[in-house]
């Protein structure tokens, strides 16, 4: 999420005081919201719709981990298709085959 969208630290929406986690709950919902122009690929669908559009504020307990948990669902979702679509030229591969690696987006200054 930090590489993708530019931000300057993680995003607390699993961990910590409710405010806190419904305050960046929003943020990720507009974050991924941005995912779904021409050149991001994240298609419009009802479910989407309705992930992106529930108020976190009015929310608590397993509801609140419920609507995290699909946000996770969309974005690691996304994060297959981008490294599907752009291959080397937009990720990093940190590790190696044989121990294991991760994957990340790179996106910086990149141009659709």
């Amino acid at each position: 999420m930090i590489e993708l969208f530019a931000l300057d630290g993680i995003l607390t929406y699993k961990k910590g005081r409710v405010a806190e986690r419904r305050a960046d709950l929003r943020q990720l919902q507009s974050l991924i919201g941005t995912l779904g122009n021409e050149h991001r690929g994240l298609l419009p669908s009802r479910w989407l719709d309705e992930v992106l559009d529930e108020n976190p504020q009015s929310l608590q307990g397993t509801a609140l981990k419920r609507l995290g948990d699909r946000l996770d669902a969309v974005f690691c979702a996304y994060l297959a298709w981008h490294c599907w679509r752009w291959g080397a030229a937009r990720n990093r591969a940190f590790g190696s085959p044989d121990g294991g690696c991760i994957v990340v987006p790179s996106v910086r200054g990149a141009t659709p």
